[in-house]
């Protein structure tokens, strides 16, 4: 995975999937102006690794009238540090300003996500839940699965969850559809089929490249008796 974090800026943040010469990446590209407005979001990259290993990553279509180029070198064998270059321009579309923008990263892998993460998450504001709720999420990352059309590539995640202090939704486990359970870049996600016959959604932010915690994570109850209860808080890896 290469990237920044929430708050960082330019955002690109993504996590990297390679089949042979091919690489794919998903997650999150954004700029901004010096108005401190921008533009840009969820995005998605493909490309190819030449026999050097340098690669460029094209992103597949302007994001909000913005454009993301990512080049670098795959790391050789006993490395797992990715390095390159980016370039951001606006186009037409864009109207907030004008954005042409070039860095350098160096990337590393960050810790995968494994293990129990868990904590005490409040009810959120104008949902229909009340007080506060336990979580605690078994998790488990698997290998990346490429897919010749971008953004069908992913890498997958796998848990069951805990909920205390509900009166509706207490055990759940990850739905096994594509794209229901994935690390994008630094954006986790993962739907749950509950015991009560309703679906619990996590959407949070990894805080750093050890993935000691979830922040930001918000979590959402679609169908049963407990229909649109909402909690948000951090979790914490145990």
């Amino acid at each position: 995975m290469l990237g920044s974090f929430p708050g960082q800026y330019p955002q690109i943040a993504l996590s990297l999937i390679v089949d042979g010469n091919q690489i794919a990446g998903r997650g999150l590209a954004s700029a901004i102006c010096p108005s401190g407005s921008g533009g840009g979001g969820a995005s998605a990259f493909s490309g190819e690794i030449a026999p050097d290993g340098t690669f460029t990553l094209t992103q597949l279509g302007a994001n909000a009238g913005i454009i993301f180029t990512v080049s670098g070198t795959a790391p050789p064998t006993g490395s797992s540090t990715w390095n390159g270059s980016y370039t951001i321009n606006s186009t037409p579309a864009f109207t907030e300003c004008t954005i042409n923008q070039t860095g350098s990263f160096a990337a590393t892998k960050f810790t995968a996500l494994n293990g129990t993460y868990a904590g005490t998450v409040p009810a959120l504001m104008g949902s229909t839940a009340t007080g506060s709720v336990t979580v605690s999420i078994q998790m488990s990352q698997g290998e990346g699965v490429f897919n010749a059309n971008a953004p069908g590539s992913y890498i997958p995640l796998s848990g069951t969850i805990t909920v205390g202090g509900s009166s509706c939704v207490n055990h759940g486990t990850t739905v096994v559809t594509p794209g229901g359970a994935v690390l994008d870049g630094p954006l986790v996600f993962m739907t749950f089929a509950m015991d009560d016959g309703s679906q619990v959604t996590l959407s949070g932010f990894l805080d750093g490249t050890d993935s000691a915690s979830i922040d930001g994570a918000i979590l959402n109850v679609m169908g049963g008796l407990c229909d649109q209860n909402g909690y948000g808080g951090t979790l914490t890896r145990q």
